[in-house]
């Protein structure tokens, strides 16, 4: 029976060899384990940018709204109360003197009307208080304007009584021009009674504009970098990108829809939502200026004048890119590396524990049956086989030695050691 080679021992190149073994899977494992918290992560990462963006949506809307309401009040107060003073039937002097003073004293008090005008039936302003770096100002009668051809007079005057006219966003005119700095301002008008019934005249506020926009900026003060105003022609009335703004009162043509052609088709087809595409997350809503302060959409047409075109209605509308979404990455990285990286070593340190482990282990073992494969050649060769130790006492000798020799083995009960004893 040939005598087998020593088993070779253990080198680096196999230790790395069963590490790489034993390292692989389980980064893999931790890579399988890192998506599924990313994928968690993200989907909980995206499901608060869609809720915080639907509710600073919902929060600018209501501040429009509110602001809307509260012009009408004042509107309509000031109106009543005009007919039930009696003043459209009054004097001119009284009548002039009287709302003159109240108008003045109203403008300062409020301190967001550019203007509160009183316009008789033939279009000539009565009385015209401007309101401008907190004071209000009666305009001298000389240089009181007729108003007959301006399209908010006849719009308003066409109303029945507590109906109201919105017009839409405009700039101040002042004889027949618009003001150097641009003053964006809305025009709320309603008519005016006297005690039989007749129309005598309008009360028409001009609502700074800018008061709105900045209700509204700070209404969604969390999404201020993202969120924009636009008309239903799409030019914004407020806008990240300033200069973006007023471009049907400027003579420039920027418009939401030019680069965002698909997605505005999908936006004025529904009152609101949420729509994702390949330029990103899009929330809006569509408000109809009137409607939350005059009733149902269906009554405010057949009660509310509102001119074609711009003006009819806004779009508040917050803008997300596909960039931002995705930078959730990033941010992920960004949060959990040190986690991941502490795993991976820990991974690599439990893996060349293992592989360490698992070599000698396996060394160990052929090892052991190197040896008893070679004792077993030992004890059955025909040849004698003996080992002496350094006292001279027999360890190991093969049966064949026995043999001759006539020893036997004998094995201590207490422990277990095998010696070797002659007949003698």
């Amino acid at each position: 029976m040939p005598i087998t080679h020593p088993p070779p021992p253990v080198t680096r190149l196999g230790l790395l060899k069963g590490f790489m073994v034993i390292f692989i899977p389980m980064c893999l494992v931790l890579m399988i384990i890192g998506s599924m918290h990313y994928y968690t992560f993200y989907t909980t990462e995206r499901s608060s940018i869609e809720s915080r963006d639907l509710l600073n949506v919902d929060l600018a809307k209501r501040m429009i709204e509110k602001d809307i309401a509260d012009v009408v009040s004042d509107l309509l107060f000031l109106a009543e109360h005009i007919e039930r003073r009696g003043l459209p039937e009054a004097l001119p002097w009284a009548r002039e003197q009287r709302i003159s003073e109240e108008f003045k004293v109203f403008a300062k008090n409020k301190g967001f009307y550019d203007q509160i005008r009183y316009i008789d039936n033939s279009g000539m302003e009565v009385v015209r208080v401007n309101y401008s770096q907190g004071e209000s100002k009666v305009v001298p009668e000389p240089k009181l304007q007729n108003k007959s051809n301006r399209y908010y007079f006849k719009e308003s005057l066409a109303m029945d009584r507590r109906y109201i006219y919105l017009s839409p966003f405009d700039s101040n005119m002042e004889e027949g021009e618009i003001e150097f700095s641009l003053k964006p301002v809305i025009r709320f008008g309603t008519p005016v009674f006297d005690s039989h019934g007749e129309k005598r005249g309008i009360v028409l506020l001009n609502y700074l504009g800018d008061r709105l926009i900045q209700n509204f900026t700070r209404a969604a003060a969390n999404i201020a970098d993202h969120i924009e105003l636009v008309n239903d022609n799409g030019y914004w009335l407020r806008s990240p990108r300033h200069e973006d703004e007023w471009g049907f009162m400027l003579g420039h043509d920027a418009r939401f829809q030019t680069d965002n052609g698909d997605e505005w088709l999908k936006i004025i087809e529904s009152d609101k939502g949420q729509i994702q595409t390949e330029s990103g997350l899009f929330t809006f809503t569509t408000i109809h200026p009137l409607v939350s302060t005059m009733g149902t959409a269906a009554s405010v047409r057949d009660r509310i004048g509102i001119l074609n075109g711009t003006g009819n209605y806004w779009i508040i509308v917050s803008r997300v890119s596909s960039r931002e979404l995705s930078a959730t990455l990033p941010f992920f990285i960004q949060n959990h590396y040190a986690l991941y990286l502490a795993m991976l070593l820990l991974v690599a340190g439990v893996a060349w524990l293992l592989a360490y482990s698992q070599q000698h282990r396996r060394a160990a073992m052929a090892q052991r049956d190197y040896e008893q494969r070679f004792r077993y050649t030992l004890e059955n060769i025909e040849l004698a086989a003996v080992t002496l130790n350094l006292k001279g006492e027999v360890t190991f000798c093969n049966n064949y030695f026995l043999k001759i020799t006539g020893w036997k083995k004998q094995v201590s009960l207490r422990s277990r050691d095998v010696f070797y004893a002659s007949q003698a």
